[in-house]
């Protein structure tokens, strides 16, 4: 069920919605909101992710294996 909270419809569908809104506003700042605040979530998880690997390394004194060839 589509919410409205007692306002008028304002588009037609997904579509009308995009022209809408690059025709109002540049491109950059309606369809980019909120990149960067991704963009440094992905980096802050990438941080943890690599820092845990290398608190992990540093206590149990083991290295990871970085061959990717495949073979022994």
């Amino acid at each position: 069920m589509l919410m409205t909270s007692g306002l008028a419809v304002r588009y037609k569908g997904s579509i009308d919605c995009i022209v809408y809104d690059i025709r109002n506003e540049s491109v950059t700042s309606s369809l980019l909101k909120g990149t960067g605040s991704n963009i440094v979530r992905g980096i802050e998880g990438t941080g943890v992710l690599v820092g845990l690997d290398k608190l992990v390394q540093f206590y149990t004194g083991t290295k990871v294996d970085t061959n990717t060839s495949g073979g022994r």
